[in-house]
C-alpha cells in the first residue's frame, strides 16, 4: 500500500479538525504526531479494508501450532535410559 499520509502537529490538527476529517475521507489516512507518538486517523471503511488485507496476507496460527513442529522434532524420539548401577543412599534427616 503506497499511500502517502499527511502529517499534522497536534495544535494544527486541533485548529483544523474539520479540514483534517475531510482530507481523511478524500485523500486517505492522516497522521497526528505528539512528541514521539503517531496517531493515525482513518475512516471506518479504511480501517476495515486494512484489516481485511492483513487477514488475507497472514492466516491465524495459534501459539501451540506455531511451536508444535519444533517441539515434535526435539522430543519425539528421545529415550531416557534407566541407569543401572548401585543405588544411592539418601540422608533425609
Amino acid at each position: 500500500m503506497g499511500v502517502r499520509m499527511a502529517i499534522w502537529r497536534v495544535a494544527e490538527a486541533k485548529a483544523r479538525l474539520s479540514e483534517m476529517l475531510d482530507k481523511t475521507e478524500m485523500e486517505g489516512p492522516q497522521v497526528v504526531r505528539r512528541r514521539k507518538t503517531e496517531f493515525h486517523l482513518l475512516t471506518k471503511e479504511q480501517l476495515l479494508e486494512r484489516c481485511k488485507v492483513a487477514v488475507e496476507e497472514k492466516p491465524f496460527i495459534s501459539g501451540w501450532d506455531a511451536l508444535r513442529p519444533s517441539f515434535e522434532e526435539r522430543y519425539d524420539d528421545v529415550e531416557f535410559p534407566r541407569l543401572r548401577g548401585k543405588m544411592r543412599t539418601v540422608d533425609l534427616g
